[in-house]
């Protein structure tokens, strides 16, 4: 049995496990590769390097357009060699990575494999049933820690938005009665300080 075909079974097992949102599977980091613009030293430009630029047709509209240059880079360029678990993100957040690289990166517009780093292989070697197995306990565990974080910061608000209604409440307590009469005036009842029990009239009050 070939690696690659080796590998398409730990994969199928991933995903089996995981399922495909988000879709995990071991990659060779010879393959892990994306693009970035194109940089050249330069004695003017800031910071010494400058990037690069070239004029491209638009398809669209026959214009002539000067765009960002890019070439091909590994990912992990320290791991030539490697296998590694790695995570599928679908190309559907541009103004994000925009935001973010702005033209320093290309946007994959057909998705993108990111690596795990800390689960590359040591050179030469194959992933296993069991290095497949104890990704797939890895994954499972960091996404129970994050679904947790996630619950805990939503009760955390709650408890806060709880507290500021109250502290809303206590001000308008504090500075309101009904018939919008002035606190502790002849004639001035306040629902807040009403018993339950207590049957409220409202009246003003007597000059």
């Amino acid at each position: 049995m070939t690696t690659e075909e080796l590998i398409k079974i730990e994969n199928d097992l991933l995903q089996s496990e995981l399922g495909n949102n988000p879709l995990y599977a071991w990659k060779h980091t010879s393959k892990l590769r994306f693009r970035v613009q194109k940089i050249v030293e330069s004695m003017t430009a800031p910071g010494g390097i400058e990037p690069q630029y070239k004029y491209v047709a638009n398809p669209h509209t026959g214009l002539v357009e000067l765009r960002p240059e890019y070439v091909d880079m590994p990912m992990l360029p320290m791991l030539p060699d490697s296998w590694v678990l790695a995570r599928f993100h679908k190309a559907d957040q541009e103004s994000a990575l925009n935001w973010k690289f702005g033209t320093k990166v290309e946007y994959p517009i057909d998705g993108i494999w990111q690596p795990i780093a800390p689960t590359a292989m040591r050179a030469g070697l194959v992933p296993t049933r069991t290095d497949t197995w104890a990704m797939i306990h890895g994954v499972r565990k960091n996404n129970l820690q994050i679904s947790t974080y996630l619950q805990n910061a939503e009760a955390d608000q709650d408890k806060r938005e709880a507290a500021s209604i109250k502290r809303n409440v206590d001000a308008c307590r504090d500075r309101f009665s009904v018939g919008m009469e002035v606190p502790g005036t002849k004639g001035a009842v306040s629902v807040f300080s009403a018993k339950p029990t207590e049957e409220v009239t409202i009246k003003r009050g007597v000059n």
